[in-house]
């Protein structure tokens, strides 16, 4: 089933076990096995489940590790630079 490799590459991009995402979302694991084996098909609000939990942890996640992207018109220095724009100072 293509959305729950879909699923699974998303989560090992973040370094998690299908298990926390599981128990995130509240979700058996071996719910998860049987739906990878095709013993199973996902009712819609246990896939919903999942769903929520991966999207709520990538946020989580990548929003505590990616800087924010400079704000329109902000000035941001390049590495290695200690000349100020113009004006004076860089915008902290």
């Amino acid at each position: 089933m293509k959305q729950i490799d879909d699923i699974e590459a998303r989560v090992a991009a973040l370094d998690l076990s299908m298990s926390q995402v599981c128990r995130k979302a509240g979700i058996p694991i071996n719910t998860w096995s049987h739906w990878k084996m095709g013993k199973r098909s996902p009712l819609k609000t246990k896939w919903d489940a999942i769903e929520s939990a991966v999207s709520d942890l990538e946020r989580r996640l990548f929003s505590s590790t990616e800087p924010s992207p400079p704000s329109p018109g902000e000035v941001t220095p390049q590495a290695g630079c200690n000349v100020a724009p113009p004006g004076g100072t860089f915008k902290e």
